[in-house]
């Protein structure tokens, strides 16, 4: 039986990964337990890590809130309109949105670049998104791998 202060410094962790963007998936992963003990530790949390009635994920970014003390407004700004951006958008003349979604991008990987060294955890996510960008470099506008 897990003791109760292993179950409570767990969940602090599921907490800290999750908030910070990482799904409920990868935050399993990296923690080494199962995605329903995360899902259930975020429900014990009041997170809504639990899902939907039809038992849907609930790993979608709209619905983790974000932590932002101490951010300055502009972040907090930019980060709520970010999230409100529906898929949609990039659907809409995709080249041109693809353009200026990758100039927005790079301006904020040179913000990031300025606040200097990443602790492990923005270093992990850092590393995600580059695997992401990454993989979007190296795929044909079919889908398929170069």
């Amino acid at each position: 039986m897990t003791d109760e202060k292993h179950v409570a410094a767990r969940r602090t962790e599921v907490e800290t990964l999750w908030r910070s963007g990482m799904s409920q998936r990868g935050v399993a992963r990296h923690l080494g337990v199962s995605k329903d003990t995360v899902r259930r530790d975020l429900a014990h949390l009041g997170l809504g890590g639990a899902g939907g009635a039809d038992g849907a994920d609930d790993d979608a970014p709209q619905a983790r809130p974000l932590d932002l003390a101490g951010a300055h407004p502009t972040v907090v700004e930019l980060a709520r309109v970010a999230r409100a951006i529906p898929d949609s958008v990039a659907r809409h003349n995709p080249s041109v949105q693809r353009e200026h979604l990758i100039a927005v991008a790079r301006r904020l990987a040179d913000l990031i670049a300025a606040c200097g060294p990443p602790d492990p955890m923005s270093a992990h996510l850092i590393g995600r998104l580059t695997a992401q960008l990454g993989a979007l470099a190296t795929t044909t506008s079919q889908g398929e791998p170069r």
